[in-house]
């Protein structure tokens, strides 16, 4: 019964079923407390005032209860503006994600597109170098009997080894185009063979 007298302000339990002002409308990941939206808030107080020992004497004297109620006429506007920011903000990750998709499958496409046009420039380079190859034979046919310099024959030679060397050029890239491509489609690189 002293603690009648001593003066606090008692607050009524706000984790009281009875007297909750409404449910909350999500929950903060990181800190796990409660996010309430646009209901106000209501708070039910006690006050005993301090009173000299005389006055003591009336114990139901000087007792006060009372209700305060928060209505957020202007917070509801601001927390109804947060609610649409953060929806904006998630339509645009979102959007953000459905790019990220598209670009993706964009460079594997590419990728694929190079691997296929690599392939074409062996294929091409390797016709090229048969060609070369058989015209150095005829070049060479030609020198043995006497029938072209050593300038054209130098030529025909020179034209061959490019062609092997383009061959070489073409091979090495369609091979790593793909493996690129291989590592799109997920292929670990420890499985990539050489």
């Amino acid at each position: 019964e002293s603690d009648r007298f001593s003066g606090i302000t008692t607050l009524i339990d706000s984790d009281n079923p009875v007297i909750s002002t409404a449910d909350p409308i999500g929950f903060v990941d990181a800190t796990g407390a409660a996010v309430y939206g646009f209901a106000p808030n209501i708070i039910g107080y006690q006050e005993v005032a301090a009173k000299p020992f005389q006055e003591q004497l009336y114990l139901n004297d000087g007792i006060s209860y009372g209700v305060q109620m928060n209505i957020p006429i202007f917070n509801g506007n601001s927390t109804r503006n947060n609610v649409k920011r953060s929806k904006l903000n998630l339509m645009r990750r979102e959007l953000l994600l459905e790019q990220s998709k598209m670009d993706l499958e964009s460079t594997v496409y590419q990728a694929f597109v190079d691997a296929k046009g690599a392939l074409k420039s062996y294929d091409a380079a390797l016709k090229a170098m048969n060609s070369q190859r058989l015209a150095y034979q005829y070049a060479q046919q030609r020198y043995d009997v006497g029938l072209i310099n050593a300038f054209d024959f130098s030529q025909s030679k020179t034209r061959y080894d490019n062609a092997v060397i383009d061959v070489n050029r073409a091979k090495y890239d369609y091979i790593f185009k793909l493996k690129v491509l291989e590592l799109y489609f997920g292929v670990p690189v420890s499985e990539l063979k050489f």
